[in-house]
């Protein structure tokens, strides 16, 4: 079986942890989507992830931040 190894970054793996557990949230909700509504699911739950992080990013200040 192939398998495909992706080299992302701390933020990029973040973002996908947390659009994968909102496609997984969504499945549990509504089961798996369909092929013709597929894309938008994936997409809507990745832009949702990278949503929530710019708002973390832009409210919280981490200890790196304090100096």
């Amino acid at each position: 079986m192939f398998q495909e190894s992706l080299d992302l970054k701390p933020s990029e793996r973040a973002v996908f942890k947390v659009a994968g557990q909102l496609m997984a949230g969504y499945i549990a909700k509504h089961g798996c989507p369909s092929e013709d509504d597929h894309q938008a699911v994936v997409d809507w739950c990745i832009n949702t992830a990278h949503q929530m992080a710019q708002q973390v990013d832009q409210q919280v200040v981490s200890d790196d931040e304090l100096g």
